[in-house]
């Protein structure tokens, strides 16, 4: 594609930019192929199956960065 290999960066579910896996099921609202298409489903915790399957957002953009949102519920109960 063209794109330097560093440029770039993967927002994954679970990590500090979207910390909470509920968020999963957003995904397949917006996306409702992943169920269907892609036989994929989620756990009553939202753990996306069949294991070792991942959902993530590729930003290309020179100018993006990791962030994060704010304490995960992990952190904040183990305060």
């Amino acid at each position: 594609l063209g794109i330097p290999e560093n440029q770039g960066k993967r927002y994954s579910w679970g990590y500090p930019a979207i910390p909470e896996l509920e968020d999963h099921a957003k995904v397949f609202e917006l996306l409702p192929a992943v169920a269907s298409e892609l036989g994929m489903s989620l756990s009553p915790a939202y753990q996306l199956i069949p294991e070792q399957s991942t959902a993530a957002i590729i930003v290309h953009h020179s100018q993006a960065k990791y962030y994060s949102v704010g304490e995960s519920r992990v952190e904040q109960l183990m305060r």
